[in-house]
């Protein structure tokens, strides 16, 4: 998982520099948090690994605690 202090285009970095990367995490033009998934490559709408079951529907400090974050 790559946390990022501010939003910035990605998905071609991450998919050139990084293999291993699940998971990308940013903050959104409306101050929350969002994680979004990496996809397997460029295109694809195939995710490198699902976002755990356990994490939906949670926000905030639960999504925090959840994920260590």
């Amino acid at each position: 998982m790559i946390v990022l202090e501010k939003y910035t285009p990605w998905k071609r970095t991450v998919h050139a520099l990084s293999e291993e990367v699940l998971y990308m995490v940013y903050p959104s033009q409306s101050g929350q948090w969002r994680i979004q998934t990496v996809h397997l490559e460029l295109g694809s709408f195939e995710d490198r690994k699902s976002l755990p079951k356990q994490w939906a529907g949670l926000s905030d400090k639960e999504l925090k605690e959840d994920i260590n974050f």
